[in-house]
């Protein structure tokens, strides 16, 4: 369902149904995501456009691979648009953060 923030049959994917193995993707995803998280909010300014591309585009990827279909949009967006003035990518980035929060109680829920 369009829902939910991660699509747990792309997640089942990857860990082959082993639970175990489920939980340390999520824990993992987690970890990397609050890096990413940092970073991004490290490279909003305008001088830091290439560190911003790469961390949104890393963050998509991981996206992506997890199931988490709106976060990987709205880190394809940042990555397409990391020339954007520095007000835009704070937007941006609270977008991000927002939903990875959603993620984040969702998982929890689960």
């Amino acid at each position: 369902p369009l829902s939910t923030p991660v699509d747990l049959q792309q997640l089942r994917l990857f860990s082959g149904g082993d639970q175990a193995e489920e939980k340390a993707l999520i824990n993992l995803f987690l970890e990397q995501a609050d890096q990413i998280i940092q970073k991004l909010s490290e490279c909003v300014d305008t001088e830091k456009q290439s560190e911003w591309k790469a961390a949104a585009h890393k963050f998509k990827g991981s996206s992506g691979n997890f199931g988490a279909r709106r976060l990987f949009h709205l880190c394809r967006r940042a990555e397409a648009q990391a020339n954007e003035p520095e007000e835009d990518k704070r937007e941006m980035l609270y977008a991000i953060q927002q939903e990875l929060n959603y993620i984040k109680t969702y998982i929890a829920s689960i």
